[in-house]
């Protein structure tokens, strides 16, 4: 073997050429006659020195396989099958006496089909066609019954050619092919100088490349890594793990990364639904063995097992089509050289399964699994029913552990619980369970042992007293059978009982308080009395503690005011005896227990339910707000103040002394409102009582000395207030309210403020404008960023610890075409007058050019510019720049109107294919220059339209170049009108500013692609994915599933299926789906914690085997021998080898019923796959963990694992989708997510039964829970999560780990994935991050006002919790919006245009209204596909639909008459999205705003030169111009009676009007370079809007002026 040639795979295609004598084959031995066109694999690409290579591969045929039964002679068979397709195939071109052969070869070969559990391999014939595009034509007409009159089942049909290429190769896309030969056409080049290597000249170059070389499929060296065993070795997981090493190496760090994904708990117990299908199946089996099966006839050929005497290749033997090697050579078979040793031994272990058909064989691996477990007893394993019931728990505690669905019970046969002794322990289980309360739910135990400990059989022969207590769990015995009781205890064996229990069985409540605390009646001592009632006042000497009787001189009474207590004691003499008895010199009333300390009180509160935090609930902070209650659903919620007036009522325990009184009097008197003084009286001493208060009041003194001690502060206040300068507001103009920015001030002497302070007028313009908030502008949240970036300015490829130069070559081009007027450039008329370019390389030099090529001698003064006489000649000169640099990527910013694609479209109508010309073909032959979708491709080139790639990058509500340079590229750039363009450009004097206009987009675009590394990242996915580069952005998630599945399944002989339209569309529909539990709408001001399932489907996948090659079907399929149905094709598996899996236990059961073989009888191929992707994504994460600190390169990790997140979650989509899937299968599909319900299921009742965790599951979404813990704190809340986490994690196999996510505190659930909160990601976190889902906060069908206030509510609702402070927010907002004073930019929306095409008739869109009226003007006008198109709707006559009043931005700005419909956005867009957060507790916007005045803002008379509009302009103002106030003058009165005053604020608005609009176009004077006019369109930028608003400011300056004169008139006079 030679050096080994290096090419990096870039782009790859195939055409069709007659075949090159040396490299294709000539003659085909099979069909006898010689070879006319050949398929030619072309790879483009780059050389190890970075020279651009087009390698053609020689000798690969595509190929399908048809399943052959074995009923003919297969060596005849297969030639009547290619003679009969040749023929269907000519039919069809409409030649039917053609003898044209499109059929190369047909073998026999031998394989695993893929879908379904096969224990042997099958036979198969492959079939290799000439012309790969007759792939999907012949496989529908195999299954149409044309072929031979038969139904064949396509195989691996819908694999393209290229991939198929690259799957059999280990090919994978951005990667080298490594090959030991390699001869190239015409000159070599370095490295490559030996003649040898050299083609004749009579081969010309097909493409433009620098080198140009061929070679021949066996010479490609990539494949000798899978024969080597390396089948799942993934280039670009390979390189996500050198880079993990090589950035610990550079922290000098061990390098050795230890395996983040483990599986050592795999043996868990398996679930009810398992237990329940394997009974049934047992149960089938019994049943099914003289059952006479009825024989279908069915004309779908099935597939025969390969005889183990018979010698066939395997399917996944590549066969070499080259004059090298001979089809006897191929028929061969070598196993060596495609079976790793675990692939061998899989294929020893199946091939001895299947040759043992007989149940029991010594050899067989099933054998060996029942032998070790033929004393086992599978029902007893798992219920254990051979216990007697009086020994463990009543029959019906079984029945509770079960709990068996009733969707199972009602499809499946139910196994029986009956044990072997049922008949013994019947009687006994009866009367246990009449003795024994329910316990369910208490205990997680299987056997809950019982409350009594007394074993029946023990003291059978004796009498027992015992009473069983349903409530109170007690057993009260005589004293005489309580000692042999105890003694019994003590000889039982179990585990440790303490002390203490042992002493309480059996004890009463009393008996057990008086143990428990120590007390021991004394001689004598009354019954009624406690051990607290010995306690009394010492200090009197005529009470003895000693006495055992209660002596006259005092009266000891128990605290607990019981009637049961004093029933045996009630008085028997009248209610006058009462009031006779002796006076009492001391009364002493003790309680009857000892008060708790502060730790008994703590302790006691989770037994009493009672929550240790209590968290703020929402109130109004005014009393005023309160309103009355709001009914939300079912639920009455009203929001209370914090005020005394609706502070709770407080509810006591304790009854009061007149339900004493009660108790204390005979039966013949009675307690009435008539009699009750007089029986108060009765009880009454004749001593007296004396309340003194605790704390005495302050003396005469005191107070006056506090007088006089406040009296003094007022003067020193006073001596500081003369010192400071008394601020005046001045209203900018009348109506404009709530604005800090032009909150104007006037410093005037100490001497004036008294007049100006006393002003009505200013007092009341003083109190509004006092509020402060922004002009024109929604007042949101504070920014993340001081300008509200959505991306941070790091560039993502510093974050790489390897950067290994791809040598890829990128070039950007933008167009300056001269245009008529105000139309958009039109290919038909518009000439191109310049070219920008920029080119960069991925080289270790890092090439970067840019120049233009411009039409005219003396159009541009540069030396990177080319100047032209001709837009011919600019064309060609653009042709020889291509030429020179040879791209890899063809990038514009939009291709398809501007850019490429406009320069495509203007050279057809100069009669120049210039498409033909761009692709690296010089002939153009063999070129395809369009996809089969229509969009713009050239060959050998990949053509990227960037703004379509932004819009999976970074979402925004507009995606111009200016909006995207200012988010990615953080500058603020502008944005000129073609007519602005052309018009400089003929201008010598102002032609730079074209040139640096275009320039900067042409080099912008790849600036953007470099700071979000668009390049890298995707030639990183095509690694990992093993496609090509392209195809990551154009190709679905089920491309990239099955091109990393198949590269682990064709290596181990798999075949795949390929079912048609027809098949996928009459297969069943899904039965289940995924757990989404409806939450209960609310605020939890409660701690929620969120729990996710890690990778919750694919763990599913790995840890029950779950995969195509392992599923033997459902189980009512199961039990004969015949082909049965099995997702979108059919599956037989025998009753044999049913019945030795399930006695081996070798099978898991899905909760919907379908059986798969475990892993250590088969390991599936998707399983496997999945385990390298996870455990990647693992390291990937764990590295995130450690570079925490790290922002840009944390940034990069997380895409990473995103990415690898993505591919592992579709792996289960690929087996769902039955519409436009390539292989699906419900039963595999309802698999995986059954049982991921299962889980979720099962771990919702673990939380919920769990009393330690005291928590509750208030929602749950596929694979997380949301979990409330009342009265938590969030630190125990997130011990509690970890708990929860660990304990789920346990109950479930590896890898299914449930992990704690984030701690929600507080939050409010709307509905099914829509919610929000608060989030704390770690206890330690101090300052929450606001996080939403589904909410408009993060969705952008709505205009940003709604966006802004709903989450400026949001916070200070979760902050504050006073609804007052959002009451008052929100009314500034409405107010802002009712006078006009806001950015139109807040009031905009943007939704994406769909293509005319694409809405049905007379459809109501308003991007579709919008684009009729541009395109009736400009044809060329029309937004692209997808594109989002902004609008707003305006203000309209009463009654005018909708969509007549929707209008662009850009009329808003040139129309001033027009206003924007505040009413309906208020109503209609703002009002209901957060009313659908606040109605959960109880506010109502609606409200709120029917409380607010109607002010609309007028503007003074506008004396600028104009077109009116509206009837309101022709009308002279009726408003005063200082204070607003209603007048028919220009002042009112008072304003004229102030005329100083009324001059000092007139001059100040002139100013500030004139300031802020020379402030303003400063701005856009600096960004735009531009002093003698505002020439920027964009409404990307917040300025345009703000311009627009002073300029309409500024127009009423002259007014004004007008004004003033008048007043100094009037002065003079």
């Amino acid at each position: 073997m030679s050096c080994v040639n290096a090419v990096r795979i870039v782009n790859a295609d195939f055409y069709m050429t007659s075949p090159i004598q040396g490299l294709d084959v000539m003659y085909s031995d099979f069909r006898g006659s010689s070879v006319t066109q050949v398929p030619v694999i072309r790879i483009f690409g780059s050389a190890d020195t970075g020279k651009k290579i087009c390698l053609h591969i020689h000798g690969v045929f595509p190929y399908l396989y048809i399943p052959y039964d074995g009923s003919e002679d297969a060596n005849s068979l297969k030639y009547q099958i290619a003679a009969s397709i040749d023929k269907a195939l000519n039919i069809s071109f409409g030649q039917g006496s053609s003898t044209t052969q499109h059929v190369y070869k047909v073998s026999l070969v031998s394989g695993i089909p893929l879908y379904g559990y096969h224990v042997r391999e099958h036979q198969f014939f492959k079939i290799f066609l000439f012309n790969p595009a007759l792939i999907r034509k012949v496989s529908n007409m195999l299954q149409s019954e044309v072929i031979l009159g038969k139904l064949y089942q396509p195989h691996e049909s819908h694999i393209p050619f290229v991939l198929q290429f690259m799957i059999d190769y280990n090919l994978h896309g951005m990667s080298k092919i490594l090959l030991s030969e390699m001869k190239y056409r015409g000159s070599p080049g370095e490295g490559a100088s030996n003649s040898e290597n050299l083609f004749s000249p009579s081969i010309p170059k097909q493409s433009s490349c620098e080198l140009e070389a061929d070679a021949l499929s066996e010479h490609i060296l990539n494949r000798l890594e899978v024969s080597k065993g390396n089948i799942a070795i993934n280039p670009g997981i390979a390189a996500l793990w050198e880079d993990e090493k090589q950035r610990l190496r550079d922290k000098n760090e061990n390098s050795q990364i230890s395996p983040c994904l483990t599986l050592s708990s795999v043996q868990v117990a398996p679930t009810k639904s398992h237990l329940i299908f394997k009974q049934a199946l047992l149960e089938k089996l019994t049943l099914s063995e003289n059952a006479v099966e009825k024989v279908e006839q069915n004309l779908t050929v099935y597939p025969a097992e390969t005889p183990p005497n018979k010698t066939v290749k395997n399917a996944s033997l590549i066969d070499f089509h080259t004059p090298l090697s001979s089809d006897v050579a191929n028929d061969t078979l070598d196993s060596t050289s495609t079976f790793d040793d675990e692939a061998k031994n899989l294929f020893e272990v199946l091939h001895d399964l299947g040759e043992n058909a007989e149940i029991g064989d010594a050899d067989s691996i099933l054998s060996q699994v029942q032998n070790e477990n033929e004393n086992d007893d599978d029902d007893d394993d798992y219920l254990d029913l051979s216990v007697s019931m009086a020994e463990t728990t009543p029959f019906k505690n079984i029945m509770n552990e079960m709990d068996v669905d009733d969707d199972i019970l009602n499809t499946t046969v139910v196994p029986q619980l009956d044990g072997h002794h049922d008949s013994d322990s019947s009687d006994e289980c009866d009367r246990n369970t009449d003795k024994k309360p329910n316990q369910k739910g208490k205990s997680s135990s299987k056997y809950v042992a019982l409350p009594i400990y007394v074993s029946s059989s023990a003291i059978s022969n004796e009498k027992q007293d015992i009473t069983v207590y349903e409530d109170s769990l007690e057993c009260e015995l005589k004293p005489e059978r309580r000692e042999k009781i105890c003694n019994l205890q003590s000889s039982l064996d179990q585990e440790k009982i303490s002390e203490e229990k042992k002493k309480e069985v059996g004890f009463t409540v009393a008996q057990l308080y008086d143990f428990q605390t120590n007390f021991k009646a004394k001689e004598g001592s009354s019954k009624k009395l406690t051990q607290n009632s010995e306690t009394c006042d010492l200090s009197n000497p005529s009470i003895d503690p000693k006495t055992s009787q209660t002596s006259d001189d005092s009266w000891y009474y128990n605290g607990e005011f019981s009637q049961k207590l004093h029933q045996e004691d009630r008085l028997s003499t009248n209610l006058p005896q009462i009031s006779e008895h002796p006076p009492l010199r001391n009364v002493i009333i003790t309680p009857q227990y000892k008060p708790p300390t502060r730790s008994e009180v703590i302790e006691s509160l989770d037994k009493l339910n009672i929550p240790k935090t209590a968290h703020e609930i929402p109130y109004y902070g005014n009393v005023e707000d309160v309103t009355g209650s709001v009914e939300i659903g079912h639920s009455v919620l009203k929001i209370l103040s914090k005020t005394t007036a609706h502070l709770e009522d407080f509810k006591s325990c304790f009854n009061g002394l007149d339900a004493h009184r009660k108790t204390m009097l005979p039966d013949n008197v009675k307690w009435s409102h008539e009699n009750v003084k007089n029986l108060k009286l009765s009880f009454c001493s004749v001593g007296s009582c004396v309340i003194t208060p605790a704390k005495q009041p302050p003396t005469v003194e005191a107070v006056m000395e506090w007088i006089k001690n406040k009296s003094a502060i007022p003067q020193e206040a006073d001596v500081k207030k003369d010192r400071e300068k008394v601020t005046v507001h001045i209203p900018t103009s009348p109506g404009r309210l709530d604005e800090s920015d032009l909150e104007l001030s006037l410093s005037i002497s100490t001497c004036d403020s008294d007049s100006a302070v006393s002003s009505p007028v200013l007092e009341k313009k003083r109190k509004i404008v006092s509020q402060r908030a922004n002009s024109c502008q929604i007042t949101g949240v504070t920014l993340n960023n001081t300008y509200g970036f959505k991306i941070t300015p790091e560039n993502f490829q510093n974050a790489r610890a390897c950067n290994e130069c791809q040598y890829i070559t990128i070039m950007s081009v933008e167009l300056h075409v001269q245009t008529r007027g105000d139309l958009k450039p039109d290919p038909a008329y518009d000439s191109i007058e310049a070219v920008f370019y920029s080119i960069t390389e991925d080289s270790p030099e890092s090439i970067n050019k840019s120049g233009i090529i411009a039409v005219g001698a003396d159009s541009v003064k540069s030396e990177n510019c080319d100047c032209v006489a001709s837009e011919e000649e600019l064309i060609n000169e653009f042709v020889k720049l291509i030429q020179k640099w040879d791209p890899d990527l063809f990038v514009g910013y939009e291709i398809e109107m501007l850019s490429w694609g406009y320069l495509l479209d203007r050279a057809r109508v100069l009669g120049n294919n210039l498409i033909f010309t761009l692709s690296r073909i010089i002939d153009g032959k063999n070129s395809r220059n369009y996809d089969d979708d229509g969009s713009l491709k050239i060959t050998g080139r990949i053509v990227l339209d960037v703004w379509r790639l932004l819009r999976h990058e970074i979402a925004l509500q507009s995606y111009t170049f200016e909006n995207i340079v200012y988010h990615i590229l953080h500058q603020r750039i502008p944005l000129y009108s073609f007519k602005d363009l052309s018009s400089w450009w003929n201008s010598s004097l102002h032609r730079h500013r074209t040139i640096s206009y275009y320039s900067f987009r042409a080099e912008g675009s790849l600036k953007i692609m470099e700071q979000l590394d668009l390049i890298g990242r995707t030639s990183e996915l095509a690694r990992l994915f093993g496609i090509q580069f392209f195809e990551v952005l154009s190709r679905g998630s089920q491309f990239r599933v099955e091109s990393m599945m198949l590269r682990l399944a064709k290596p181990l002989n798999y075949i795949p299926v390929s079912p048609s339209v027809q098949q996928r569309a009459k297969m069943k529909a899904p039965e289940f789906l995924p757990l989404i539990l409806e939450p209960e709408s609310r605020l939890y001001v409660d701690p929620v914690i969120v729990l996710d399932f890690q990778s919750l489907y694919p763990s599913m996948i790995i840890a029950y085997n779950y995969c195509f090659s392992t599923c033997l079907g459902k189980v009512i399929h199961l039990g004969k021998n015949s082909p049965f149905e099995f997702g979108a094709t059919q599956l037989k598996v025998s009753r044999d080898r049913v019945r030795k899996l399930v006695n081996g236990d070798c099978l898991n059961f899905s909760p919907c019923g379908v059986a798969y073989v475990k892993s250590h009888i088969r390991d599936g191929i998707l399983p496997r796959m999945l385990r390298e992707i996870l455990e990647t994504r693992l390291m990937v994460k764990n590295s995130m963990k450690k570079n925490k600190d790290d922002k840009l390169l944390l940034k990069v990790l997380h895409n990473r694992q995103l990415g690898l997140k993505l591919i592992a979650n579709v792996t289960y989509g690929y087996t769902a989708a039955n519409f436009s899937g390539r292989m699906p299968a419900m039963e595999l599909a309802d698999s995986v997510v059954s049982k991921g319900r299962e889980t979720l299921q099962r771990a919702i009742a673990m939380v919920e039964s769990t009393p330690e965790w005291k928590a509750k599951v208030v929602y749950g979404d596929t694979d997380s829970l949301f979990v409330l813990v009342p009265g938590k704190s969030r630190t125990e809340a997130f011990e509690i999560g970890r708990k929860i986490a660990e304990a789920v994690t346990n109950d479930n196999p590896d890898p299914v780990k449930l992990k704690l996510e984030k701690v929600y505190h507080p939050c409010i659930l709307q509905t099914k994935k829509r919610y929000v909160g608060y989030m704390y990601e770690s206890p330690e976190q101090s300052e929450p991050t606001y996080d939403a889902k589904g909410i408009e906060t993060v969705r952008r069908d709505g205009c940003p006002a709604v966006a802004k206030m709903l989450e400026k509510c949001l916070r200070l609702l979760f902050e504050t919790k006073n609804v007052s402070l959002v009451k008052q927010y929100v009314q500034r907002q409405f107010q802002k919006i009712l006078i006009g004073r806001i950015s139109l930019q807040d009031l905009t929306f943007a939704k994406e245009y769909r293509g005319a095409s694409g809405y049905r008739p007379g459809a109501c869109v308003p991007a579709l209204e919008l684009t009729r009226k541009w395109t009736a003007i400009d044809k060329r006008n029309e937004p692209r596909n997808k594109q989002r198109v902004p609008y707003v709707i305006a203000s309209g006559p009463p009654g005018v639909p909708l969509i007549r009043l929707v209008r662009s931005p850009t009329e808003f700005l040139d129309d001033p008459s027009l206003r924007p419909n505040a009413i309906y956005y208020i109503t209609k867009v703002i009002i209901p999205p957060i009313n659908r957060c606040f109605n959960l507790i109880g506010a109502d916007l609606t409200g709120w705003f029917n409380q607010m005045p109607r002010k609309h803002l007028q503007y003074l008379p506008n004396f600028s030169p104009g077109k009116k509009n509206t009837i309101s302009q022709y009308f002279s103002s009726n408003i005063c111009a200082v204070c607003g106030e209603q007048t028919q003058n220009s002042l009112c009165n008072e304003c004229v009676n102030q005329q100083q005053n009324t001059s000092v604020i007139l001059h100040e608005k002139i100013r500030l009007w004139e300031k802020s609009y020379c402030n303003v176009n400063l701005i856009c004077q600096t960004c735009t370079g531009i002093t003698d006019q505002n020439v920027c369109v964009s409404l990307d930028c917040p300025v345009l809007y703000r311009v627009n608003q002073t300029t309409r400011d500024l127009q009423q300056t002259t007014y004004v002026r007008q004004v003033l004169s008048s007043l100094t008139c009037e002065y003079e006079t």
